[in-house]
């Protein structure tokens, strides 16, 4: 495997997969999220790499229709109506890791992301996988109201070109 040219890559959303999130068990099912991009940047260089990627919160859907309302909900409760993942990570390699903070509003999660990029059909993907755990979470739904962690597992193909 060859290690991810060095470099900077905008992300265009237009033609870039949803972000997918698998939750961890919440009550008696887990959850699939997901959220478009709207935006981000990958920067790789030899000593240092940075990482930003930027979803629409107010455009996310979800495998259940309660979970959907609730999640709405909670997007509509903050003052964020996009999570930005903002991260470093060391230079040049074959995945490349990152670590850093997902923020929508005045809640900030921490994350990390593995990413690489491929060349399919003439176009470059900037492919994530990553997790992420949310801790005292207020679910709006009767029966779950509060729920200690949720822990998700992420998934992405973002179309990138070099800036």
């Amino acid at each position: 495997m060859t290690s991810t040219p060095l470099g900077t890559y905008d992300v265009h959303p237009e033609r870039s997969e949803p972000v997918r999130m698998q939750t961890s068990r919440i009550g008696f099912t887990s959850f699939d999220i997901s959220a478009p991009v709207v935006g981000g940047r990958l920067e790789v260089g030899q000593a240092s790499s940075s990482l930003r990627v930027e979803l629409a919160l107010d455009k996310l859907r979800t495998s259940n229709p309660l979970m959907q309302a609730a999640a709405r909900a909670l997007v509509a409760s903050g003052d964020g109506q996009t999570l930005v993942f903002d991260a470093e990570g060391p230079g040049a390699g074959e995945p490349l890791a990152f670590s850093g903070d997902a923020q929508a509003g005045d809640v900030v999660v921490p994350m990390t992301m593995q990413a690489s990029i491929s060349d399919g059909d003439g176009v470059l993907h900037l492919d994530l996988t990553g997790s992420a755990e949310f801790h005292d979470v207020h679910i709006p739904l009767p029966g779950l109201g509060g729920v200690r962690t949720i822990s998700c597992e992420l998934a992405a193909s973002l179309a990138v070109t070099e800036a």
